[in-house]
């Protein structure tokens, strides 16, 4: 049956009850009970679930790919080769030399080739 308990008294504008300790303590215990068991499980499933299936290691170095597969860069290579790129087109933009890509002309600094294009003009 219900019973009737007293209205509680909001004169200070709060609850005066506090909670009991045994529901207190019984909180707790859930959640580290259930936090271990969510972790066993896991575990579990990770070392069973998945049987004796090999996962490669993603830390650490990598094998080099076999003959006609090409080698991949990763962040210090990366870094190495922009350079050593942008030293070689450098060199090419300020210097003269023989054109690699149409045989028979030649190269002439970029400087130079500006300075020439704003007195004579482009070719029609």
């Amino acid at each position: 049956m219900h019973r009737h308990h007293e209205p509680p008294d909001t004169s200070k504008g709060y609850d005066l009850t506090d909670l009991k300790i045994s529901d207190i303590v019984k909180g707790t215990v859930g959640f580290f009970a259930f936090t271990i068991f969510s972790y066993v499980f896991v575990w579990g499933v990770m070392h069973w679930g998945f049987g004796n299936a090999s996962i490669p290691k993603i830390v650490g170095s990598r094998p080099i790919p076999q003959a006609p597969n090409p080698i991949l860069q990763n962040q210090t290579t990366a870094k190495v080769d922009m350079y050593n790129m942008r030293h070689e087109e450098n060199k090419a933009l300020h210097s003269y030399g023989k054109s690699k890509a149409a045989p028979g002309a030649a190269r002439i600094p970029i400087d130079r080739a500006i300075d020439i294009v704003s007195q004579e003009g482009v070719l029609k």
